[in-house]
């Protein structure tokens, strides 16, 4: 019969028994990373060096040099650009504008 205790505990001893295979095989076989596990990874960063960032730290500074050479040069040019004649403010700018380039 279906309930029957012996049946039960003999098919309980069997699936023990695959189990322990199964782990021998596993054991044996590299089991291949999992997608959350897979992700996990993919987040985490390595750390970084102090050399790495402060190279990365003078790039940037260089970087953000560079940006404001060229947005002060774009002022420059609208100011000269300019057809209707500049206010004082504007002529001033353009000066110091002009003598920030010279010294430079």
């Amino acid at each position: 019969s279906f309930n029957d205790k012996t049946g039960g505990s003999s098919k309980r001893r069997r699936g023990e028994a695959d189990t322990e295979v199964l782990e021998d095989v596993n054991e044996s076989m590299a089991r291949p990373i999992g997608v959350k596990a897979a992700k996990a990874k993919a987040k985490m960063s390595e750390p970084i060096s102090a050399e790495k960032f402060l190279s990365m730290s003078a790039d940037r500074k260089e970087d953000l040099a560079v940006r404001e050479r060229l947005s002060r040069h774009a002022i420059l040019d609208s100011l000269l650009a300019k057809k209707e004649p500049l206010t004082e403010k504007e002529i001033a700018l353009k000066d110091k504008l002009i003598d920030d380039m010279m010294s430079n």
